[in-house]
C-alpha cells in the first residue's frame, strides 16, 4: 500500500453508550493506526463515544437530519455523498 492513508467513514446515529457505538469506536480506534484516515459520521456527537474518538484525534462529521421530509435532509444527504 502506498503511504496516502484510505479515507473511512463509519456511520451511527448517536455517540452515547449503546453497542454499536462501542463497537463503531473499537474500530475506528483500531484501524486509525492501520492505515487508514478514520471518520465517524453521526445526527448528533455528543456523548461518551464522542468524547473517546475526539481524544484520539479522530474527526466526526455530524449530519443534523431531524426529519427525512425535510429540504435539509437533502442537503445533508448531499454533503455525505461528497
Amino acid at each position: 500500500m502506498s503511504g496516502r492513508r484510505r479515507p473511512v467513514l463509519l456511520l451511527v446515529r448517536l455517540l452515547g453508550q449503546g453497542g454499536s457505538e462501542r463497537q463503531a469506536t473499537v474500530t475506528a480506534l483500531a484501524l486509525q493506526n492501520s492505515g487508514y484516515e478514520m471518520h465517524v459520521g453521526c445526527v448528533d456527537p455528543v456523548g461518551i463515544r464522542g468524547d473517546e474518538l475526539r481524544a484520539a484525534g479522530i474527526p466526526l462529521v455530524c449530519f443534523p437530519i431531524r426529519t427525512l421530509a425535510a429540504p435539509a435532509t437533502v442537503r445533508e444527504g448531499l454533503r455525505l455523498a461528497a
